[in-house]
C-alpha cells in the first residue's frame, strides 16, 4: 500500500512578495533538453491530470514514447491500480502539499521495481496551482540491500538465540564476546555474566586450558588447520565444576576488523550416557553380571595387544544342561552366578571372568604357568564346584572339562585363542569329563576333521548316497548253523573310500545325528529282513535281525511310535527283530527307559543287552529287564582258556543268563579252540571272524539262500 507523507504544504506567498518574470521559451527549451539527458525521472501533470511533459527516462521507465505520453490521463499512463494507490498522493499535490510514497511497480520494460515517487506542487509565478511535478527515483538495489541487511541481522539473531546447540563466541585474546541461550543452559551460565571473560577461567577444565591456549596460539602465528572445521569431542565444565563430554566445531570469522572463533557446542551426556548402556549389553551377560563372550574377546585383544603373558582357560560345565532342565532356569543361573563369584573371590587381583557360551565360563589367569601350577589352580576350580549347593542346600556334584591355551604369539587372534581353548575343553570333555586338558594344534586338526566328517556323513544321510549295512552272521553253538545276522553300519566316502565307524559313530553321536542314522540303520534292516522272511527256508527258521540302538534313541520321544511304524511299512516280523541296548543306556533312563522296553517288548519285538559284563552289570537290575538275550563282550573271551578266574566268570554269567530265561550271545569268536570252549559252556550263539567276517548285503543274501552251514 502506498504510503503519503505527512509534510505539511508550503504556505502561501504574501500578495506584496515580488513576483518572476515568466521564462522565455528558449529557456523552457534549454531546460526541456537538460531533463531529456538527466538519469532522473521527471513529468509534469495539470490540474486536468493529464501529463504536460515527461523527459526520455521517465518515458522509457514506464514504457511510452515521449510524444505520446504528453495529453495522456494519469490512470492511462500508469494503470487503474497503480493510480488507485496513488490518488491521495496526487490530490495531496494538487492541493499544495508535497509527498512522498515507496512501493513496489511492475513496469512493463523494467519489470518489478522498488521505487520512490516524490509529487510536489506546480507553483506558478504568480502563486497558483498549476498541476503538480513528479519525480520518480529507482532504489530497487538499495532496498534489497537493506532487506537483506534486515534479514541477515535477523537470520543472525534466529540461529544464535534460537539454536539448540551452544553457540560460544571468542575473540582472538580468549575472551568471550557471544554465548546464547542453549550455552546459557549447558553450562548453567548467564550471558550477561561471561561477556569479556576469559573462556578459560569458566568453561574449559583446568587441566585442559595449557593444551587449549597453546593450539588457539599455534593457530594464529601459523594457520594450522588442526581445529578449524573439524567436530571433535572434549571434556567442558559447567558453573557447578561438573565435568560433562560435549562436541564441537570451531570456525573463523570477523567482526569490526578482529578475528571471532564461534565454537557450536553440543551437550552429549544422554548420548554418552547410551552409548555405555549399549556397551553394557554389547559386553556384559545379563543374567550373571558378568562380562560375556564379546567382552572377553575384548579383554583378550587388550592382552594381546599390551604383550602380556596370561593363560585362558574354557571351564564348560558338565551336565550343566541337565541340572537346568531339573532344577529350572533360575535356580541353574543363581548357582552359575554364585559360582563366578567364589571363582572372582578365589583369583582375586589376577584374573578376568566372563561368561563365554550358555554352559561354560571363560578365566583369563595373569601369567604363563606351568603345568603343575596350571593344575593346582584347575584342582581349586574343582573344589569351588565341589561346594556347589542345589535345592535345600544338598550338594550337586558339579564337575567341568576345563581347556587351557596359552594367549600370546603374533599370529593369535582373540578368537583363535577362545576358539582354542573351547577345543581344548571339547577334548577333556570327550575324555569323560572333569579334567582338564592344554591346547595343542592337533586337537584343533583333529576337530576340523571331525567337523568335515559331520557335514559329509550328514549329506550322505539326506541324500541317501555311500550308507550300507554289512551283515554279520550269528550261528548257533550246538548245530553250527545260521541262526541271524547284526547289522552293521557301514560308510563308503566318495574320496575317503571306507570310512571305520571308530571314526564316525562318535562323531554322530556327539552332534546327535545318531538319531537319524539309528532311523535308517532300523528302516534298512528290518527291509532286508522282510526279504529273507519271504524266502523258503525248509525245516529251518527265517534268520533273526539284531540291531543296535544308541541311548540317545531309547531316550527320544516317539521312538517307540517310530519302531511300530517301521515294521508296519516294511513287514518284518517283529519276533525276528532283536533290538541291542547297552546297560548303561538302561540305567541312565532309569525307569524311562524301562517303560519303553516293556513296549517293546508287547510289541513282540526281541531284547537284548550288548556289551555285557563292561558296564553296571548288577544282576538284581538285571532281573527286572524284560530282555531276551545277553551279548557276552569280547574282552571275556581274551585268554579264555589260560585264565581260571575269566572262565569262572563267564561261565557264572551264562548260568545266570539261562537261570534268568535269557539266551547268551559271545561275539568275537576269532579261533576254533574259544568256539568249541563256548559249546562246552553251554553258550547258545556267537558271532566273530572264525565263523565269517561282516558280509556285504549281497553275500549275505547268498548266504540265507544256500543256508550254508558254518565250519566249527
Amino acid at each position: 500500500m502506498a504510503a503519503v507523507s505527512d509534510k505539511p504544504p508550503d504556505p502561501p506567498r504574501p500578495p506584496s512578495a515580488p513576483r518572476r518574470s515568466a521564462a522565455t521559451f528558449g529557456e523552457l527549451e534549454q531546460m526541456r533538453r537538460l531533463l531529456d539527458t538527466a538519469e532522473m525521472r521527471v513529468a509534469l501533470v495539470g490540474p486536468d491530470r493529464r501529463y504536460r511533459y515527461a523527459n526520455r527516462a521517465y518515458c522509457d521507465f514506464v514504457g511510452l514514447a515521449p510524444d505520446a505520453i504528453v495529453g495522456m490521463a494519469a490512470p492511462e499512463v500508469l494503470g487503474e491500480r497503480l493510480y488507485r494507490e496513488l490518488r491521495s498522493a496526487v490530490e495531496a499535490a494538487l492541493a499544495g502539499n508535497t509527498s512522498q510514497v515507496e512501493q513496489w511497480v511492475d513496469y512493463p520494460r523494467r519489470g518489478r521495481r522498488f521505487v520512490r515517487r516524490v509529487h510536489t506542487p506546480n507553483v506558478m509565478p504568480d502563486g497558483r496551482l498549476d498541476g503538480y511535478a513528479v519525480f520518480v527515483h529507482d532504489i530497487t538495489e538499495h532496498h534489497r540491500a537493506e532487506d537483506e541487511l534486515r534479514a541477515s541481522e535477523a537470520l543472525k539473531a534466529a540461529v544464535v538465540n534460537g539454536a539448540l546447540d551452544g553457540v560460544v563466541a571468542i575473540d582472538g585474546g580468549h575472551r568471550i564476546v557471544e554465548f546464547n541461550p542453549a550455552a546459557e543452559r549447558i553450562f548453567g551460565r548467564r550471558r550477561a555474566d561471561v561477556l569479556g571473560r576469559d573462556v578459560a577461567d569458566i568453561l574449559i577444565p583446568p587441566e585442559l586450558v595449557p593444551a587449549h591456549q597453546a593450539g588457539l596460539r599455534r593457530y594464529l602465528e601459523t594457520g594450522e588447520q588442526r581445529v578449524i572445521g573439524r567436530r571433535f569431542e572434549v571434556e567442558a565444565m559447567r558453573s557447578d565444576g561438573w565435568r560433562i563430554p560435549v562436541e564441537l566445531t570451531v570456525s573463523e570469522t570477523s567482526a569490526s576488523g578482529g578475528r571471532l572463533f564461534v565454537a557450536s557446542i553440543r551437550d552429549i551426556s544422554d548420548r554418552k550416557r547410551m552409548e555405555r548402556e549399549l556397551m553394557d549389553l554389547a559386553y556384559r551377560d545379563q543374567e550373571t553380571g558378568l562380562a560375556n563372550r564379546q567382552g572377553m574377546l575384548r579383554t583378550l585383544g587388550d592382552t594381546l595387544a599390551a604383550g602380556k603373558p596370561a593363560t585362558l582357560l574354557c571351564i564348560d560345565l558338565d551336565r550343566f544342561s541337565k541340572l537346568r532342565h531339573s532344577f529350572g532356569h533360575e535356580f541353574a543361573h543363581a548357582m552359575l552366578a554364585g559360582l563366578a563369584a567364589r571363582l572372582m573371590g578365589s583369583f582375586v587381583g589376577k584374573a578376568r571372568l566372563a561368561r563365554v557360551t550358555d554352559d561354560a565360563l571363560g578365566l583369563l589367569l595373569e601369567g604363563a604357568p606351568d603345568d603343575a601350577t596350571l593344575a593346582a589352580h584347575v584342582e581349586s576350580i574343582a573344589a569351588l564346584l565341589r561346594r556347589t549347593r542345589g535345592i535345600a542346600g544338598g550338594p550337586v556334584h558339579l564337575t567341568a572339562s576345563i581347556g587351557a591355551v596359552t594367549v600370546g604369539g603374533a599370529d593369535h587372534t582373540p578368537e583363535d585363542l577362545l576358539r582354542d581353548a573351547e577345543i581344548a575343553a571339547f577334548h577333556a570333555r570327550e575324555l569323560g569329563g572333569a579334567r582338564w586338558v592344554r591346547f595343542e594344534p592337533g586337537l584343533r586338526d583333529r576337530l576340523v576333521s571331525q567337523t568335515r566328517v559331520e557335514h559329509d556323513l550328514r549329506e550322505a544321510l539326506e541324500q541317501n548316497s555311500g550308507l550300507w549295512l554289512a551283515y554279520q552272521p550269528i550261528v548257533d553253538l550246538s548245530g553250527g548253523r545260521l541262526r541271524g545276522f547284526e547289522a552293521l553300519l557301514r560308510w563308503t566316502h566318495p574320496e575317503l573310500g571306507n570310512v571305520p565307524p571308530v571314526e564316525f559313530i562318535p562323531v554322530a553321536e556327539s552332534t546327535g545325528l545318531i538319531v537319524a542314522l539309528g532311523r535308517w540303520v532300523l528302516a534298512e534292516a528290518c527291509r532286508q529282513l522282510a526279504a529273507w522272511t519271504a524266502l523258503d527256508h525248509g525245516t529251518d527258521p527265517a534268520p533273526f535281525m539284531s540291531v543296535n540302538l544308541s541311548p540317545v534313541q531309547l531316550g527320544e520321544a516317539g521312538f517307540i511310535e517310530e519302531v511300530a511304524r517301521v515294521l508296519e511299512e516294511t513287514g518284518a516280523d517283529p519276533k525276528l527283530l532283536k533290538l541291542e541296548i547297552t546297560e548303561g543306556a538302561v540305567i541312565a533312563h532309569g525307569e524311562r527307559s524301562l517303560e519303553a522296553l516293556d513296549a517293546l517288548k508287547r510289541m513282540g519285538v526281541r531284547l537284548a543287552i550288548d556289551d555285557f559284563g563292561t558296564g553296571y552289570s548288577s544282576l538284581s537290575y538285571l532281573t527286572r529287564l524284560p530282555v531276551d538275550s545277553l551279548k557276552v563282550d569280547r574282552s571275556f573271551l581274551q585268554d579264555l582258556q589260560h585264565s581260571i578266574q575269566g572262565d569262572a566268570i563267564l561261565r557264572a554269567i551264562i548260568d545266570v543268563a539261562h537261570t534268568c530265561g535269557f539266551d547268551v550271545v559271545a561275539e568275537g569268536v576269532e579261533t576254533a579252540a574259544i568256539a568249541e570252549h563256548l559249546r562246552a559252556l553251554s553258550c547258545d550263539y556267537a558271532q566273530g571272524y572264525y565263523f565269517a567276517r561282516p558280509l556285504t548285503p549281497d553275500a549275505a543274501d547268498a548266504m540265507v539262500r544256500n543256508r550254508s552251514e558254518a565250519a566249527v
